[in-house]
């Protein structure tokens, strides 16, 4: 069990979520403002040592039969206050509906890293309160490829179709060979900074 606030430096290599109870929607969820940095050979001393480029620390989502997408998590990561994500690759994510239920109050969006959307009821509407910038999750120096879905990056929520929360900063990713079967929402609604995006697909 991680504690909220903590920091932690994960080494090179492939990790996957825990599928022993929940299958399909299994995810990494970490807590609320913890920060999660890769790019490690596990010989650092410091932070700025590390390098994401030369010791990829990937987060998958290839739960099943290797290389094959339908079987994968619906996300990769879930989103949570606070929670940073940095110099990690984030792959494999396989959203093949529009949302996944979380519980009564939230439905979840993006296969690489699913976001709130407030569950459309009589009893809450389709709302969410804005969030102070510092329970955003920011994702930095990351790369998030190989991931399938009809909102493969979502930052935000939306009251009647206008962005009403903003959830996720991704800032100086590559976001790149992704695909979506819906040509308006590979990315949709996302607060991107000094990111490159290329390679991905939309039909």
């Amino acid at each position: 069990t991680v504690p909220g606030g903590a920091t932690l430096w994960v080494a090179q290599g492939t990790y996957y979520p825990d599928t022993s109870e929940y299958g399909r929607d299994s995810h990494f969820a970490p807590p609320a403002n913890v920060s999660v940095y890769g790019g490690f050979a596990g010989t650092e001393s410091s932070r700025d040592q590390r390098d994401w480029i030369a010791h990829p620390t990937i987060l998958s989502g290839d739960i099943g039969a290797k290389g094959t997408w339908t079987d994968n998590c619906y996300h990769v990561v879930r989103y949570n206050l606070g929670v940073r994500l940095d110099g990690l690759v984030i792959q494999d994510g396989y959203l093949n509906q529009e949302y996944v239920t979380g519980d009564s109050v939230y439905y979840y969006r993006g296969s690489a890293i699913g976001s709130p959307k407030a569950n459309p009821s009589p009893t809450n509407g389709d709302y969410l309160p804005q969030e102070p910038a510092d329970n955003l999750m920011i994702v930095d120096h990351c790369r998030i490829t190989h991931n399938y879905g009809k909102v493969m990056v979502n930052g935000s929520a939306q009251n009647n179709g206008q962005l009403s929360t903003l959830f996720i900063a991704y800032r100086n990713c590559l976001i790149d060979n992704n695909e979506s079967p819906s040509t308006d929402k590979l990315l949709m609604y996302c607060y991107l900074d000094h990111c490159t995006v290329t390679g991905n697909s939309s039909y």
